[in-house]
This record gives structure tokens, sequence and C-alpha cells, in this order.
């Protein structure tokens, strides 16, 4: 099978930002959602993906474009994922199911072409560094939202609170989305959601 090539994240980011509009720019962004994996499968018990069958942590799961302060999704039109980007990108996401979904949600919809939308991806989850406590393997443990934000700050020097959102089913941490700008920098302006966890929160151990 012939790899597939992708063009440099940075070189697709000067692209990009030349089409388009001052306007669109400043009214536009990205949100990148990392599923917590043990809670994730343990609501999808019976996945057979590679994400529910190892030992993994945070995996990106959304990549979702945002659109004059709203996000872009349910595009009527638009190709489906082809198996050797869905592979290509399962390297990082470890779920070919959700890969495929949040193409055909988010991606169609963000007016990048497949390759490019993949290379965005990976880009964004290379960029982030997970503390030890929240990579494959880690324990069970409790703790408290500004703990968690905490730590992640001290492995991404430079990462704003305000960009990140901590996301929660009662006291099981669920996600943790990121909010970027066009050239996929944080930026808290770009934030549609907000943290919606209590005074703590439970990380399940992972398998």
């Amino acid at each position: 099978m012939t790899p597939i090539k992708l063009m440099r994240p940075t070189a697709i980011v000067a692209l990009l930002m030349l089409t388009l509009p001052f306007s669109a720019r400043a009214e536009s962004g990205w949100m990148a959602e990392f599923v917590w994996s043990p809670q994730y499968c343990s609501q999808h018990h019976d996945s057979r993906e590679v994400q529910c069958q190892q030992a993994n942590g945070f995996v990106l799961q959304e990549l979702v474009r945002i659109v004059d302060g709203r996000i872009a999704d349910d595009c009527d039109d638009g190709a489906q994922l082809s198996q050797d980007t869905v592979g290509q990108m399962a390297r990082f996401t470890k779920n070919r199911v959700r890969t495929r979904m949040s193409w055909q949600r988010h991606g169609r919809c963000s007016g990048l072409s497949e390759t490019d939308y993949a290379a965005f991806a990976e880009h964004v989850d290379r960029r982030m560094s997970w503390p030890v406590g929240y990579q494959p393997g880690s324990p069970e443990q409790f703790s408290t939202p500004a703990d968690v934000i905490a730590a992640i700050k001290d492995d991404n020097p430079g990462l704003n609170e305000q960009a990140m959102a901590l996301r929660c089913k009662r006291r099981e941490l669920e996600s943790i989305t990121l909010c970027l700008d066009d050239r996929f920098e944080l930026s808290a302006s770009a934030c549609l959601l907000s943290s919606n966890c209590g005074d703590s929160v439970r990380l399940r151990a992972s398998r």
C-alpha cells in the first residue's frame, strides 16, 4: 500500500490563513476533544477498538471546526473518509469507528481535505504532553479540577487554562477540550464549552 504523503501542518496553516477573509479569522477556530479512554471504555465495554482493547489514556477523538462562533457539523455532502486515512489517523485516535464519525460530522464541514484534516489532527495530538498519572496504565485517582489543570499545564508550558475545558459525567472525568485559533494555537476566545466538573473528579484506572 502506498503511504499517504501529508503536507506539513505549518504549510497548511499558512495556506488556510491566506484563503480566509479577515473577519472569518477573528470569528473562527477549532476545538480538539481528548477523551479519557478508561471512562469511554466503561460506557462502550463491547468495543473492539484498540482504545478499549489495550491500555490507553487521553486520545484525540474530535477535531471540530468553529465558524462564526458556531460548530460546523452535520454536512450533507462530501465523501466518506478513505480507508487509508482512517488507518493513518487510528494510529493516534486508537478508534476507527469514532474517527469515521468525527470526519462524517465535523471533518467534512471544516473546509479541509481529508489529507489536511488528518495532518492537522496529528499535529494537535503530538503537541500535547500528558502527565505520568494520565497516561496508559495509570492507577485510579481522585483529584480536583484545579489539580488536573495544574498537572497538565506543568507538562505543557504556555497552556492557558482558559483555553481548556474539563467535561465530566457526575464525578467521572470524560474528556478535556482544547480551544484553538485558525493557526491551531491555544486560544480562549475560540472556546464554546466551559468546564462542568464539580469540586472533585475521578479518573478511572487504565486497563
